[in-house]
C-alpha cells in the first residue's frame, strides 16, 4: 500500500505593525521653556505670578493648548517664541491678560514660522498676536477680543524681505488700535475675518491695514471681511500695490472715517459692500492706475466714491443715497 506523505504547513501569525503609531505627547504642567522638538500638550490651567508661561526655543514644536487657559503673569507674554524658529503651532485654548497673548521676535529678519489655530486672546494690554520679523505665519479660526492695542501686529524686519501668509475665518472685536496689521506681505490671504469695534482707544486707525512694514509688500488677497463699529477709522487700508480687495462689507466708520482707502498703485476693488461711513471709497496720494468695479456704496455721509488720483478705471459701481457725490473725481484723468 502506497503512503500519501502527510505534509504539515506551518503558519507563523506576526504581530501587526501600526498604520499609525499614536504621537508622543509631551505634558506641561507648569511654567515651561521647550528646547526640543515635539508635541507638547498642557494638562492644566496655568496662572504664574510672574514671567513667562510658556517660551518656545526650538524648531519643530506644537503646543496643543488642549482647551485649557493660561492667565498671564502681569506685564508678560503668554506664549514667546524666542527667536527664529520654523515650524511653530499654537493651537486649541486660551490666553488671558498679560501684554501679549503671543509674542514671537525673530532672531534673523523674515525667519518665524508660526501658525496660530483656535486661539482665543483676552484683555491682552498690547497685542494678541505679534511676530516680528516674520517668514511665514498663519492665524486661524482665532478670537481675539478686549485687547488694549493691536488684535495682530505682523511684520517683517529691518534689512528683510516680505512676508507671506494667511489670516482666516478670525473674529477681532473691542480693539483699542488696529485688528489686523499685515505690515510687508506679499501673497498673503486675509479672508472671512469680522473686524468690529476697533480704535476704541486711538484715533484714526486701521480694521484692516495691508501696510508696506519693513519688508515692502504686495501682491495680497482680501476677500469676503466683514469690518464694522467703529467712530472716526478707517475700515480697510492699502498701503502697498497690486492687491486684490473684493467681496468685503464695511460699514459705520463714524462721522469722519473711511470704508476703504486706497493708497498705493494698480490695485482691484471689486465687489464691496461699503455703508455709513463718511466716504465710502477714496483713492489718495500715489494711488493711481486702480481699478474700482461693481462696488455698492450707500449711504455715506459725503462722497460714495472719491478719487483724488489719476489714470483709474472705474467701471459698474453703483453709488446711491450719499450726502454728497455718488463719484467725485477730484482729479487727474480716468477711465468710466
Amino acid at each position: 500500500m502506497k503512503c500519501v506523505p502527510a505534509i504539515a504547513l506551518a503558519l507563523v501569525i506576526l504581530p501587526a505593525a501600526p498604520i499609525l503609531a499614536d504621537e508622543a505627547r509631551i505634558p506641561i504642567f507648569q511654567p515651561t521653556t521647550i528646547t526640543q522638538p515635539g508635541y507638547y500638550i498642557l494638562t492644566r490651567d496655568l496662572s504664574p505670578a510672574s514671567g513667562t508661561a510658556i517660551t518656545i526655543q526650538s524648531d519643530g514644536v506644537t503646543v496643543d493648548l488642549n482647551g485649557r487657559a493660561i492667565n498671564n503673569a502681569p506685564s508678560q507674554a503668554a506664549i514667546v517664541v524666542n527667536g527664529g524658529f520654523q515650524n511653530i503651532t499654537i493651537r486649541n485654548g486660551r490666553l488671558l491678560g498679560g501684554d501679549f497673548g503671543v509674542n514671537a521676535v525673530a532672531s534673523a529678519p523674515g525667519t518665524v514660522n508660526l501658525r496660530v489655530e483656535r486661539v482665543e486672546t483676552r484683555n491682552t494690554a498690547f497685542v494678541g498676536v505679534q511676530v516680528f520679523g516674520a517668514g511665514i505665519v498663519q492665524v486661524i479660526s482665532c478670537r481675539i477680543t478686549d485687547s488694549g492695542g493691536d488684535a495682530t501686529f505682523i511684520q517683517a524686519q529691518t534689512g528683510g524681505t516680505a512676508f507671506t501668509g494667511q489670516f482666516i475665518d478670525n473674529v477681532i472685536d473691542n480693539v483699542g488700535r488696529f485688528g489686523i496689521d499685515v505690515g510687508g506681505g506679499r501673497g498673503v490671504e486675509v479672508r472671512g475675518n469680522v473686524i468690529t469695534r476697533f480704535g476704541t482707544t486711538t484715533p484714526r486707525v486701521f480694521g484692516l491695514i495691508l501696510g508696506s512694514g519693513f519688508g515692502g509688500g504686495g501682491g495680497n488677497m482680501v476677500e469676503g471681511n466683514v469690518v464694522r463699529g467703529s467712530d472716526d477709522d478707517i475700515g480697510i487700508l492699502v498701503d502697498v500695490p497690486n492687491n486684490l480687495i473684493t467681496n468685503n462689507v464695511v460699514s459705520d466708520m463714524g462721522s469722519t472715517g473711511i470704508g476703504i482707502l486706497i493708497e498705493a498703485d494698480g490695485n482691484r476693488i471689486v465687489g464691496n459692500v461699503v455703508s455709513t461711513s463718511n466716504v465710502g471709497i477714496s483713492a489718495v496720494g500715489t494711488g493711481y492706475h486702480n481699478h474700482f468695479e461693481r462696488n455698492y456704496v450707500e449711504a455715506n455721509r459725503s462722497d460714495g466714491l472719491s478719487i483724488s488720483t489719476g489714470y483709474n478705471l472705474v467701471d459698474s459701481n453703483v453709488s446711491e443715497s450719499n450726502g454728497a457725490f455718488g463719484l467725485n473725481f477730484v482729479s487727474g484723468p480716468h477711465a468710466r
